[in-house]
């Protein structure tokens, strides 16, 4: 009976939002490719790696207010496919979905100031990303290799501090921003592109 119903799970959520430990999750449930979500919160030491999955990052009342690999260790995770982030956090640290191969869909909240260096970096399924309003920089390939990218649009109107190789080796080959912003993009860029990506304002 019990593995009758572990078959039927499609979410697990933790208990507590403010916890810092969402303890591993038992490997009976590999006998299941029906979990969907995994809502944690903003910070997990570990869970289950061996089905595909989405991340739902609960806001809670922690201080926390970074994403991170030390405290999510998330890199390199073969099965995470979606990433919805609450609207508490500030910051994706650097490698924080390095090499997260399956990552199709993330949903950054307008929280979010900083996108750290190879954040995403590798996530060669990704294939659309919209940068909040809000964010001031983009470190050094914040998404190199993510080879599907094929939509990149960035709502602040006042361009990001961009890193090196940013955005190589994107299936893009221009980033939408918004109207009138055309020249902040510009002059952060080489002062034709971004990132080296052409610079198209949004209608």
């Amino acid at each position: 009976m019990a593995n009758k119903k572990i078959s039927q799970l499609t979410q697990i959520t933790s208990a507590n939002a403010i916890t810092d430990i969402l303890p591993i999750v038992d490997s009976s449930l590999n006998q299941t490719n029906k979990i969907t979500i995994a809502k944690l919160p903003m910070s997990a030491s570990a869970t289950a790696r061996s089905y595909p999955y989405t991340i739902d990052f609960q806001s809670g009342s922690r201080q926390t207010r970074e994403l991170t690999n030390q405290t999510l260790n998330f890199n390199s995770n073969l099965n995470l496919q979606s990433i919805y982030i609450g609207g508490n956090i500030t910051s994706i640290l650097s490698s924080a979905f390095l090499d997260c191969t399956s990552l199709t869909s993330v949903t950054i909240p307008n929280s979010v100031t900083s996108i750290g260096n190879s954040a995403f970096s590798g996530c060669s399924s990704l294939t659309s990303i919209t940068i909040p309003g809000n964010v001031t920089s983009i470190g050094s390939s914040a998404f190199l290799d993510c080879t599907s990218l094929v939509t990149i649009v960035s709502l602040a109107q006042s361009a990001p501090s961009v890193g090196t190789n940013s955005f190589n080796n994107v299936a893009a080959t221009a980033i939408t921003v918004p109207k009138g912003a055309t020249q902040s993009y510009k002059d952060e860029g080489n002062g034709t592109t971004y990132g080296g990506l052409q610079i198209v304002e949004a209608s």
